[in-house]
């Protein structure tokens, strides 16, 4: 699956982030987002805070952070799958 710009992200996609934003290599990834919609994502802090809610516009942080995102699944992909 092709990487996916911030404005190309859409509710359900998964958002990757790293040291040096969008010129992070794969490898380099250090934390993973589901991305909500309207600049919003949740993640897992890995400590006692559990999973919350943050926004990429809001936050210098994960705004210089956000690597690229990932769609896992297409609209096409999902229709077929709510048949089943």
């Amino acid at each position: 699956r092709p990487r996916l710009r911030r404005d190309e992200l859409t509710c359900g996609d998964l958002v990757f982030f790293g040291p040096d934003g969008p010129d992070s290599k794969a490898a380099d990834i250090y934390h993973v987002g589901l991305y909500l919609g309207n600049g919003w994502f949740i993640h897992s802090t890995g400590s006692s805070d559990g999973v919350t809610l943050c926004s990429l516009d809001r936050s210098s942080y994960w705004k210089a952070a956000f690597a690229w995102g990932r769609r896992l699944l297409t609209p096409e992909e999902l229709a077929v799958g709510s048949d089943q």
